[in-house]
């Protein structure tokens, strides 16, 4: 009975994105040291492409898509960096807390 009730811990890994280009995503407390022209939005523009969906027409759609699709595109800034593995040991450690009986230190 007590093989049943006992469970493993599934094995967690991070998962690198190889994909990822960017190799200096600056912190919101480094956004002072940006220069003004830096911190402005920058237009991105999107050519429209009429082919891709002709079953959404709403009046007025054609006049919107003689034109590109502009879209501002802010600064990025990374908040916090909070590693998933940490978020996994601490959500096991408060499980076996709780499974423990020990509700005094869970959140506190």
């Amino acid at each position: 009975m007590a093989d049943k009730t006992a469970r493993r811990a599934t094995p967690v890994r991070a998962y690198p994105h190889p994909s990822d280009s960017r190799a200096n995503i600056p912190t919101a407390e480094l956004e002072s040291f940006a220069r003004p022209e830096e911190k402005r939005p920058a237009t991105v523009r999107y050519p429209r492409d009429p082919t891709l969906d002709p079953q959404l027409v709403w009046k007025g759609k054609d006049e919107q898509d003689a034109h590109d699709l502009e879209v501002p595109a802010v600064p990025i800034y990374i908040q916090a960096t909070i590693d998933p593995l940490a978020l996994i040991e601490v959500l096991r450690a408060e499980l076996a807390m709780t499974s423990s009986g020990d509700l005094s230190r869970s959140h506190g």
